[in-house]
């Protein structure tokens, strides 16, 4: 479980990545638990894990679950602080409508599918800088695993699995190729 230390040292490090950036308890955010609620009521309670198994990045908030661990945040805030530097370039309301409405909220909503790559990218990135090519593995069973969980219920079905599938897989080659 992660400590109110834990939260200093980890916004330290996300500033780090992206200047501004804090990392907050999720548990403690009304905003996080309405939009649980709202995620709960949408699904008719399928979705019940927002707030424990994924990390949630608005404006320059970080939200990480509290029953995380330090190495598991290390590892996702390439990732949540591409959110932010996406939002940032997007213009925060322009950024939002992309993620959640283009083209459509569900089965074709490219633009989360597409953000969710751009930031797992990053992830694995920083996981080949850290790691050299003992990270080869790591970032091709990453590809999968999101891949399924992006186009499934948790990103709202975001794309069509074998399409999201393939085109995972094909990103993780070219960040282990270097391109």
């Amino acid at each position: 479980m992660l400590t109110s230390q834990n939260y200093a040292d980890l916004t330290a490090k996300a500033q780090a990545l992206c200047p501004g950036a804090k990392v907050v308890r999720k548990q403690s955010s009304w905003l996080m638990w309405a939009i649980h609620g709202f995620f709960c009521g949408v699904t008719f309670g399928s979705y019940r894990s927002f707030m424990s198994r994924f990390a949630t990045s608005i404006g320059s908030s970080i939200y990480i679950p509290e029953e995380w661990g330090v190495t598991t945040v290390d590892h996702i805030l390439p990732h949540e602080c591409r959110h932010i530097w996406q939002s940032r370039k997007g213009w925060h309301l322009g950024f939002a409508l992309f993620y959640l409405f283009f083209p459509l909220p569900f089965k074709l909503a490219w633009g989360r599918f597409w953000s969710e790559l751009d930031a797992d990218r990053e992830e694995w990135k920083a996981q080949l800088a850290a790691q050299g090519e003992a990270a080869f593995p790591t970032i091709r069973a990453s590809a999968a695993r999101r891949a399924v969980s992006v186009c499934s219920v948790d990103y709202f079905w975001s794309w069509p699995k074998s399409w999201g599938t393939k085109r995972y897989a094909e990103e993780a080659e070219k960040v282990i190729a270097g391109r």
